[in-house]
């Protein structure tokens, strides 16, 4: 850029230009990106993209490990298993597959195992997860960019920023849902009161649509 007095002019002005590449000029669109903070598992990041209540299809949960047998004889022994069982969603899945029903009986695990051994089946004595794999792996991740969200996609992101929105007021509406996001996260100052009134209208506007049905 020049050295001294002379360096970084531009037609005789007296500003500097700082060294280096002069930076892109922002993208109003980016402020519109959603990022998750990162405190999330592995496991809680793959249930916002496959478990059943994220609009997903679940997993098949593979579980291997040591179950006691019994035969007619009374000899005991410890054998290999290995099973693998669909579940809604993977946080939790062991304890639910473990946990023995109210109504006394055996656990969906030692069900699972039972039919796979046989008679001679006496209970599971050790149970390792060894993978999951999700029932739809074409799934991709939601967009990160408000313009994109499905009306499912934009009422989470609603939840998780804890923004003050009112989702029963939008109903199926997306496009003033979307609306309603995107002023959150571009104009935040403010943003609690003019959402009351825009509720406050859609309520109104609601009301007079039913009157006139």
């Amino acid at each position: 850029m020049g050295t001294g007095t002379e360096r970084g002019k531009l037609a005789g002005a007296e500003q500097e230009l700082p060294d280096g590449p002069i930076p892109p000029a922002p993208d109003p669109n980016r402020a519109l990106d959603v990022h998750d903070v990162e405190t999330r598992s592995p496991i809680q990041k793959a249930d916002e993209l496959h478990s059943t209540s994220h609009g997903g299809e679940g997993f098949k949960l593979t579980i291997a490990g040591q179950a006691y047998t019994k035969d007619e004889k009374g000899n005991k022994a410890e054998v290999p298993y290995r099973v693998e069982i669909k579940v809604a969603k993977l946080l939790g899945a062991m304890s639910l597959l473990r946990k023995i029903p109210k109504n006394g009986g055996e656990s969906y695990l030692d069900a699972t195992v039972r039919k796979v051994i046989g008679p001679t089946f006496r209970g599971v004595r050790t149970y390792n997860p060894e993978g999951a794999v999700p029932l739809n792996p074409a799934k991709t991740e939601a967009p990160t960019n408000i313009q994109f969200m499905t009306l499912e996609q934009l009422r989470q992101v609603v939840k998780e920023r804890k923004a003050p929105i009112k989702l029963d007021d939008y109903g199926s509406d997306v496009v003033a849902l979307r609306d309603a996001v995107v002023d959150f996260f571009l104009n935040p100052v403010g943003f609690a009161d003019r959402e009351a009134k825009r509720s406050a209208d859609i309520v109104e506007r609601r009301s007079l649509e039913m009157l006139n049905s």
